[in-house]
């Protein structure tokens, strides 16, 4: 296990204590909050309410406020905010809706005005930059009663905004199973008076019951102007709540449970690994409040001594690019030491010697990690694997507990290496269970598609390996185990072709995909409870909604081969899963795809690209036979394959066909009658364009 080396020096003198809070200035800034007048309010029905219109199902609004408004918090964190409205004898005694906001600054200081269109534009916005999330309940009817304005407050302390001073957009979204209907009164919201003054126009409003403000986004980006326009250049009265930017080390927070350490910047993580090797992360939390994917993390936090401490990301993304090719115990976190990693995402490049995974390095003495995703390539030498390099427990600590934790990257190494874990075991067994890889597997000595290496006492449950390896003495699961305790535990066995592999476990694929897997009992580890089912895709692990992104929908989307194929072994035509519209394409142009059908054209290696939204994932095969040119002639299209030393094209008409080779030599060139034709060429890669349609060829010899 890895042990502390050698004390920081003095160039790391920034001192902490587990629990040590930095102050920072605080301060409030009203617009139109604190003295409100009933007489500036929107009138509470229709499109004429902002921030919300609560009698609708769903809404929304897009509000900005102007620079000079708000110099007082320019440079500042935004903590909170707030908005005020009153019941105006609303009877509705509990309404609940759940609320989210977004804030961006822009350039302008008004919304965009087409003059053609006669409309106004909404701001563009990333939706999954959520910067608070609030489950709202309120009596309206009480309210109303007793004369008290309702106060709807956004705590942005976890995930503080920091004004640059420009024009603040603040996007707001409302979602309700039932709306205030007309006949129970209205609820109105104050607005900031601007008697005598010219103002831009500040609110765009949205209302809908049929659909939510995010589908109107992406069908409509036009604002009509209303008879109620006026009512509409006017900002909602708001309160914001703000601190001194960040003065001390993290971006906030105290350390403990109820007050995390907040890490919002790469800077953050670096002064992480400071703490971590004075060897005071004992007991300390700390919490991720957004994705860190601009600027690569480079470093290992933990570089020299064991991380002790409650990491929590939000199901947030760091992006890696660790390059240590000498180095032991390599990954976001070196050596989790008795701590807790949890709903974290990783991607990038890791690269060390031994103990290295794209989350943590290694493991070891009651760590706990869940709800991790690897989507990095990691390159080692020994223990390598997707999420950690090595699990390892030496009495008298209990076992680490791994659970709920995915691969999606490629995994590279000599020995001991696994899709999810490469090594794992030691004195004291480990409990590991819903596991899932769907990345590839780069190994010399029995690498295993979830974990390389297995020992006594290991308790191993509930996992699915559905990738490819590069070596076909890859291990469907485990690479070299005496386990005595595993169970559930199954691999595609058409995408991993290993006879002396666990028979087992081995299943085509059509045997893993839809509802093959699934358990009616909720108890039983493939449940719907666990695992994501749907038509012709592997299961996908739930992991925090994650099951329902194009990553894991892409690399959940399989080839469906002939019974008696595998991937390095294809002999006749096969299927390609195009559900969520998925799209594949050939690489060296040994299959043609036609739909969901691709036929084998020419002998030799290839790469299916796959790709869904701009996210693509390959899978290596080998084409060993072929009798493609005869099948594409079946379906009555232009197609052409490939023979030894030659292109032959297939025409169902008279087209013209201009064939170059790599190096843009054309060799052939001019109009080819219907029917077969064969064109001697040396081996190569070539390009034919036949009418509109370009094909990409390779001709062995």
């Amino acid at each position: 296990m890895k042990q502390k080396l050698l004390q920081i020096l003095a160039l790391s003198i920034v001192l902490f204590t587990s629990a040590q809070a930095f102050a920072q200035n605080t301060g409030t800034l009203s617009l139109g909050y604190d003295t409100p007048d009933q007489n500036e309010a929107w009138d509470g029905f229709n499109m004429q309410n902002a921030p919300f219109i609560f009698t609708y199902n769903h809404s929304g609004s897009q509000v900005i406020y102007q620079p000079e408004e708000l110099a007082a918090m320019k440079g500042q964190q935004i903590t909170s905010l707030s908005f005020k409205c009153f019941s105006e004898n609303c009877y509705l005694s509990e309404y609940k809706s759940t609320m989210k906001i977004y804030l961006q600054e822009m350039d302008a200081k008004e919304f965009y005005y087409d003059e053609v269109g006669e409309y106004y534009e909404w701001v563009k916005f990333d939706q999954n930059n959520v910067i608070a999330t609030k489950e709202f309940t309120a009596d309206f009817l009480s309210a109303a009663i007793n004369l008290e304005d309702i106060e709807i407050t956004f705590d942005l302390s976890k995930n503080p905004y920091t004004y640059t001073g420009k024009t603040l957009v603040i996007t707001v979204v409302n979602d309700a199973p039932r709306s205030i209907d007309g006949s129970e009164g209205s609820v109105r919201f104050y607005w900031i008076g601007y008697t005598g003054k010219e103002h831009p126009w500040s609110s765009l409003v949205f209302a809908s019951d049929s659909k939510d403000f995010f589908t109107n986004q992406a069908k409509d980006n036009a604002v009509k102007p209303l008879d109620n326009e006026d009512k509409w250049k006017n900002a909602p009265a708001v309160k914001f709540t703000y601190q001194s930017a960040k003065t001390g080390p993290f971006s906030g927070g105290e350390g403990t449970a109820e007050k995390p350490y907040l890490i919002s910047s790469v800077e953050d993580l670096q002064e992480m690994d400071v703490l971590t090797n004075q060897g005071k992360t004992k007991g300390v939390h700390f919490e991720l409040t957004k994705d860190l994917t601009e600027v690569p993390f480079t470093g290992v936090v933990g570089s020299v001594d064991n991380f002790f401490g409650n990491f929590n990301g939000n199901n947030h993304c760091i992006l890696l690019d660790i390059n240590k090719p000498e180095a032991q115990f390599v990954g976001l976190f070196g050596c989790v030491f008795g701590g807790t990693i949890k709903n974290l995402q990783v991607k990038g490049n890791v690269i060390g010697k031994s103990q290295v995974g794209g989350a943590v390095g290694q493991a070891c003495q009651n760590a706990y990690l869940e709800n991790i995703v690897n989507y990095c390539n990691v390159t080692g030498y020994a223990s390598v694997g997707g999420v950690a390099g090595e699990v390892l427990t030496q009495e008298p600590s209990a076992g680490c507990i791994v659970s709920k934790c995915a691969n999606y990257g490629t995994i590279t190494g000599k020995s001991m290496t696994g899709g999810v874990i490469g090594g794992c075991g030691q004195q004291v067994g480990n409990d590991i269970k819903f596991i899932a890889n769907y990345g590839y597997i780069n190994g010399n000595y029995k690498p295993g598609g979830l974990i390389g290496n297995a020992r006594a006492y290991d308790k191993i449950y509930y996992g699915l390996n559905a990738s490819a390896a590069s070596t076909n003495k890859a291990q469907g699961c485990i690479g070299n185990t005496i386990s005595s305790t595993i169970g559930d535990l199954y691999y595609d066995a058409q995408y991993i072709n290993n006879p002396k592999a666990n028979p087992l476990q081995a299943k085509k694929t059509i045997d893993l995909i839809g509802n093959r897997l699934k358990s009616s009992e909720a108890k039983n580890g493939f449940s719907e409870k666990y695992w994501l089912f749907a038509e012709n895709l592997y299961p996908r692990l739930r992991i925090n909604g994650l099951e329902n992104s194009d990553i894991f929908k892409l690399y959940a989307t399989p080839v469906l081969l002939a019974a008696d194929n595998t991937l390095d072994n294809i002999t006749t035509d096969f299927t390609v899963v195009t559900e969520n519209g998925v799209t594949w394409t050939s690489k060296n142009g040994k299959v043609s795809i036609l739909g969901n059908k691709a036929y084998p054209i020419a002998l030799g290696e290839d790469v299916l690209v796959a790709t869904l939204n701009g996210i693509s994932r390959e899978l290596p095969i080998n084409v060993t036979k072929f009798n493609g040119v005869e099948d594409l002639m079946n379906e009555n299209i232009n197609t052409v394959a490939t023979e030894h030393n030659a292109i032959v094209l297939h025409l169902t008409e008279k087209a013209f066909v201009q064939i170059v080779n790599i190096a843009g030599q054309t060799v052939a060139n001019g109009y080819f009658t219907e029917g077969m034709h064969n064109i001697q060429v040396n081996a190569g890669i070539y390009i034919a364009k036949v009418g509109n349609e370009t094909f990409k060829v390779c001709v062995i010899d």
